[in-house]
């Protein structure tokens, strides 16, 4: 996928880098924009359709409010495919 993203990047001050979701190797505050996009849909069929109970939980949560939390505000919420995903924009408080 970095191969394909970075073949479709228009722009060269853009740099990609891969690394585990939950252990981003970048300080807080680094970034003015992040975007995550459909990241469970590359997963290994040995995990099923989804992930176990945590993914499950995560599906049915109340993502905006997660987003609150962690001190960001969903300015915009809409569905995607059919239904099947949400598109959020939110910023930081």
């Amino acid at each position: 996928m970095l191969r394909v993203a970075r073949k479709k990047n228009p722009r060269p001050n853009v740099t990609f880098r891969q690394a585990d979701g939950a252990k981003l190797p970048f300080d807080d505050e680094t970034f003015d924009i992040s975007r995550i996009s459909f990241a469970l849909h590359e997963m290994p069929r040995s995990i099923r359709l989804y992930e176990h109970e945590p993914y499950a939980t995560f599906v049915r949560s109340d993502l905006g409010a997660l987003l609150g939390e962690v001190g960001f505000e969903v300015c915009h919420e809409r569905p995607a495919l059919l239904g099947v995903a949400r598109m959020l924009t939110a910023r930081k408080l």
